[in-house]
């Protein structure tokens, strides 16, 4: 399977009954952040959606040794953005989740975001491990056969 195949499956799972939009990737991933913590209001969604809107607007090209810094610093800005609603709730984990998620989505609604997604981190959700499960541990396993391995 390609990647575009897979890119292409992917999104069509994610963006089910949706419009591909950022708007739209950035909700699928405070959702997929959210769902696993307590004590989210409306307000702390909006105010994570409107900063990452402008942050991820257009397409940014990020090389890599600039990335994790970058990275790094929307991670602590969100955080701030957060306990400016409410003290205590944000943390740098939960905002690396939503922008690495926002990154993977964003790639399902445009091949402009493309280009730094060998910088992003990698986010593992049940997509990633299914994809996995489908498409790398077969290809693996046929070419370890060739040497007389298996991957478990």
């Amino acid at each position: 399977m390609s990647y575009e195949m897979l890119k292409e499956r992917f999104g069509t799972r994610v963006f089910a009954n949706k419009e591909r939009t950022v708007r739209a990737a950035l909700d699928n991933a405070y959702a997929d952040m959210s769902r696993r913590q307590n004590g989210h209001t409306p307000e702390m969604k909006n105010v994570c959606i409107d900063m990452l809107a402008d942050v991820f607007s257009a397409p940014a090209q990020i090389a890599q040794t600039d990335f994790d810094t970058w990275h790094r610093e929307l991670s602590e800005e969100l955080v701030r953005r957060w306990n400016s609603v409410e003290q205590g709730f944000g943390t740098v984990g939960k905002a690396q989740k939503v922008i690495n998620m926002a990154w993977k989505y964003l790639s399902c609604i445009s091949n402009e975001y493309d280009g730094i997604l060998p910088s992003c981190h990698m986010t593992l959700d049940s997509y990633t491990l299914d994809w996995y499960e489908a498409a790398v541990k077969p290809w693996a396993n046929d070419h370890r056969r060739l040497v007389g391995k298996k991957v478990s």
